[in-house]
């Protein structure tokens, strides 16, 4: 269990790993959470959160930066108009045109 819900607080390196990973996207972008997830997972394998907090902790950290969010961690983020630009570390996604 992700030690947010046990006691209020988040573990460093999950916030820092959200905060770098959030921070590739400006607003008006659709934030695919599945993405999201997986990147978080690859870039933190020892991240004790699930998913369903992940989600929660991304809602968090973007409220009010205009940006929209794909609920998708259960589907294909290409659903929603989500798509990375290849070639990069993190995951970089804009609104599909």
């Amino acid at each position: 269990m992700c030690s947010l819900v046990r006691d209020n607080s988040i573990s460093l390196e999950t916030y820092k790993s959200l905060s770098e990973i959030l921070s590739n996207y400006r607003g008006g972008d659709i934030i695919s959470t599945a993405i999201v997830i997986a990147d978080i997972r690859n870039r933190l394998p020892t991240c004790e959160c699930n998913d369903e907090e992940l989600v929660g902790l991304i809602v968090h950290a973007v409220a009010g930066q205009g940006k929209a969010i794909a609920f998708d961690q259960r589907g294909d983020p290409g659903l929603h108009g989500c798509r990375s630009y290849p070639g990069k570390t993190s995951p970089d996604f804009r609104r599909a045109t």
